[in-house]
């Protein structure tokens, strides 16, 4: 594959201000300038919930109470997401509630470190050396259970701050140990730091997405979703915390629940160990199941741990409504990246393409003057996967010539191209006939002839952009799109009773289609995905 040329852009990242957050931010930044090299990083550092809350003495600690399950570290830099002062938002996944809010979705999932807990004592080796009456601390209702299912003999007590002040609190005697995410530790370069002693805890499941670092952005930003992930997804991680979010949101609960789920990814298959307790830790469920699809095998077991009673046990007080919808009127092969982070967020995708491909108005007879006359052409330009299609199956046998380069708007654009054979020479990772523009602005074009197949009602900002700089530009039609009537009752049982949660638009011809069938009825379009 030949490199590519991609358009610089400014992309303002999202973090708390902890040395931990900090650290797992440096690592998001890194894995981006390594793959997308002419984007700008800026770091945007916002204080959340948590660190206010964090702070404060014990003696206000019942007032975080009032917060718990609504994403303590999270919630202010997922409201900068919104109001667009960030681009993208670097998080502890464990910290990221199950059901985000409507317009994000988190895109990537970095590669898992350790999931592990770890009891830290500056006295005791191993947990089960606490001496009779001694006494552990954690805030974590999971971490607390464990303690007391596992050793009732001893007291636990509240343990708030970052991994810093906790281990400098353990070394004061504030309590004879306390439990640590080993990942944390880790990256922050303390394991085994002298004067305190570390065992790790294999019989404690960890909690859902322990270790793992994910980055959220706007499910507006399609383009920016699919850079994203090629950079810094890893698909094992994903496997991992899509079957663990899977199983806690079937149940109901939180990361401040006493629930707790570790899955573990191969070629095989997956192993996804769960637990479900009271707050003494007197009533527990335990299962060990194995499966291959990940969402599937996580619901499954979350439904298997609702029949055996796991909502009273953990004391839910609200059951889980219904799957929130989000329909896709794009045709197939559209949006797959954003389809498939939609189906593992819990969400019921409903697939009801408004528009269908079919034959220019002229039968194709500009496309086909264009390619008997490809040898005098510069340039082609794509704009979608299908005008690639219809390009390669008119052109027949017949080979693209040597000394034609090519440009495609978008990843998948690209991405089709060279399913194809076709050669990339230029394409902007973010998604946009403007990021193409600006890239042709460092290409002598003047005098250069560009052929432009597209579809028939497409837009001419590229085109005249390219005029602009001097190139001779054929626009020809090489498909239209029309209505599809037979998706208009399909979409309106999801417009049903319960309404549909959020609605995406692939292109301006689906939402004029789907504004005449509905117009201004619908009134629950939560957020709509513009086209590229």
């Amino acid at each position: 594959m030949p490199a590519h040329r991609t358009t610089s852009k400014l992309l303002k990242v999202g973090t708390r201000g902890s040395t931990l957050a900090l650290i797992q931010t440096r690592l998001v930044e890194r894995a981006l300038h390594r793959k997308l090299q002419s984007v700008k990083l800026k770091r945007v550092v916002i204080k959340t919930t948590g660190d206010c809350f964090s702070k404060r003495p014990l003696a206000h600690a019942g007032r975080l109470g009032a917060y718990v399950g609504k994403g303590l570290f999270v919630k202010e830099i997922e409201e900068s997401l919104l109001r667009g002062d960030v681009d993208i938002a670097v998080h502890s996944l464990k910290d990221v509630p199950i059901d985000i809010p409507s317009g994000l979705v988190v895109a990537a999932y970095l590669k898992r470190e350790t999931p592990f807990d770890l009891f830290v004592s500056a006295r005791y080796k191993k947990f089960k050396d606490v001496p009779r009456g001694g006494c552990v601390g954690t805030s974590s209702p999971r971490r607390a259970a464990y303690a007391r299912r596992v050793r009732p003999d001893l007291r636990v007590v509240p343990f708030r701050g970052n991994v810093g002040t906790r281990l400098e609190k353990l070394a004061k005697g504030f309590c004879d140990g306390a439990f640590f995410a080993e990942a944390g530790l880790k990256r922050l370069g303390l394991l085994g730091k002298r004067g305190f002693r570390f065992e790790r805890l294999r019989d404690m499941v960890p909690s859902a997405g322990q270790g793992i670092i994910c980055v959220e952005t706007r499910a507006s930003d399609a383009g920016l979703i699919e850079a994203i992930r090629r950079a810094l997804n890893d698909p094992c991680s994903e496997k991992e915390a899509v079957t663990e979010r899977a199983f806690v949101r079937e149940i109901g609960g939180d990361c401040h629940t006493p629930i707790a789920a570790n899955a573990t990814a191969n070629k095989r298959g997956i192993l996804l160990r769960c637990e479900a307790s009271s707050q003494d830790g007197g009533r527990t469920i335990v299962s060990t199941r194995c499966g291959r699809g990940a969402l599937r095998l996580g619901r499954a077991v979350g439904k298997c741990f609702v029949r055996r009673g796991a909502r009273k046990i953990i004391q839910l007080k609200d059951v889980p409504g219904k799957p929130r919808k989000i329909i896709f009127t794009s045709l197939s092969g559209t949006f797959d990246a954003l389809k498939t982070i939609c189906t593992n967020e819990g969400f019921d995708v409903v697939s009801a393409p408004l528009i269908r491909i079919v034959g220019p108005s002229d039968g194709y007879r500009s496309l086909d003057a264009a390619i008997r006359d490809i040898d005098k052409y510069h340039w082609i330009i794509f704009t979608s996967k299908s005008a690639v299609r219809v390009f390669i199956k008119r052109m027949g046998m017949k080979p693209l010539p040597k000394g034609l380069k090519t440009a495609a708007v978008g990843s998948a654009t690209a991405e089709e191209m060279l399913n194809k054979k076709i050669r990339v020479d230029l394409f902007p990772e973010s998604a946009g006939s403007k990021y193409l523009a600006q890239l042709f602005n460092g290409c002598p074009m003047r005098g250069r002839r560009v052929l432009f197949p597209r579809a028939q009602e497409g837009l001419d900002i590229l085109p005249r952009a390219l005029e602009k700089m001097g190139a001779l530009v054929d626009v020809v039609s090489a498909y239209r799109t029309v209505p599809n009537k037979v998706s208009i009752k399909k979409i309106g049982r999801a417009f049903g009773k319960n309404g549909s949660h959020s609605i995406v638009f692939a292109s301006r011809s689906a939402e004029d289609v789907f504004d005449r069938l509905f117009g201004k009825k619908v009134k629950n379009r939560a957020f709509v995905l513009r086209p590229l």
